[in-house]
């Protein structure tokens, strides 16, 4: 990621001039990636879009005390709802991606049932592109961005505010803080509650610190310990997601099984046929499936509560969030 605020001195400069550079910069990452959205020729495009809308999503959160002066709520909330309505494609993206991974643990007698699953996840994802290309997701981006723009262009960038690194620093401490309980109270994997928080905790802490992760003491490293984490409590929540579609699906499986049977059954002349089916079943390839994903989700767990343990998985972001970093960082 590129610095949004380049300059060096971004920690003395008024607070609220800053954090309209921080959403403007978000917003064009966000507009480039709609552009790319429209059509699927660009895989990475959709989690491009996303990432963008959560770092402006993040940045004019932290920031309310200078984003509410000129962010109305009715903007505010059409960020979310944009963001709201990729969650569908991008985890059945996600699923069906890792249940290609796997296919070399499927057995034969699973195949069927593998094969079913992730003919289903594809399908979901044609929809789910199909359902958002009808909202028109692109063309609802565009106006929101025209009116956030309009907003910024006005009145928003006030310079009579405090330095940017005295707003960063108390946002640090907090962000910081909620992370480390968040992580404390994880005891073991049934914990999918706090593990789902501590994400989202560290996925907002970490978007504070990238913009000046150059202008901070160790800023860059204490960037890159959250990245691990996230990307270790990432995997767990998809692994909690997968786990909730697979309880689903195994149901559309029985029912569409059974509707495909009596069809047969009313069917003259499909003996034969009936036969075979009534000998074909996905079950074993559902069952092969949710035990890997079973399996998965304690080994996450097991490598995130002994890096835990191990106290060195986040000792530079305590070290930037819990002393004056940011006011060393200005100084300097």
């Amino acid at each position: 990621m590129e610095q949004a605020v380049p300059d060096n001195d971004m920690l003395t400069r008024p607070a609220a001039a800053v954090v309209c550079e921080l959403t403007t910069t978000f917003l064009d990452d966000a507009a480039a990636a709609c552009a790319r959205l429209e059509t699927r020729a660009d895989e990475h495009a959709l989690h491009d879009f996303r990432v963008a809308l959560r770092r402006l999503r993040s940045t004019l959160r932290a920031y309310r005390d200078y984003t509410n002066r000129w962010l109305p709520r009715k903007l505010r909330r059409r960020a979310r709802k944009l963001s709201r309505a990729t969650n569908v494609a991008r985890d059945s993206e996600v699923q069906a991606d890792w249940l290609r991974s796997v296919r070399v643990r499927i057995r034969p007698h699973e195949r069927p049932g593998y094969q079913w699953l992730l003919g289903t996840l594809d399908g979901r994802v044609r929809v789910a592109y199909q359902e958002m290309r009808a909202a028109d997701i692109p063309g609802h981006f565009r106006k929101f961005d025209a009116k956030l723009r309009r907003r910024l262009a006005g009145d928003a960038r006030q310079t009579g505010s405090e330095p940017f690194g005295c707003a960063l620093e108390k946002r640090l401490r907090e962000a910081g803080a909620e992370l480390d309980a968040h992580l404390q109270r994880i005891g073991s994997h049934a914990d999918e509650a706090e593990a789902h928080q501590a994400r989202i905790a560290a996925k907002r802490l970490r978007y504070l610190l990238e913009p000046a992760s150059e202008a901070l003491p160790r800023g860059a490293a204490a960037v890159r310990e959250l990245k691990q984490l996230q990307d270790l409590l990432g995997e767990i929540h998809d692994t909690q997601v997968m786990e909730q579609t697979l309880v689903y699906l195994v149901q559309v499986a029985a029912a569409e099984k059974a509707k495909h049977l009596m069809e047969l059954t009313l069917e003259d002349g499909a003996g034969t046929a009936l036969s075979i089916e009534r000998r074909r079943g996905y079950r074993a390839g559902l069952l092969a499936v949710g035990a890997l994903v079973r399996d998965r989700r304690r080994t996450l767990f097991e490598e995130l509560q002994r890096r835990l343990a191990a106290g060195d998985m986040l000792s530079t972001v305590d070290a930037v969030c819990g002393q004056d970093a940011c006011r060393q960082g200005a100084a300097s």
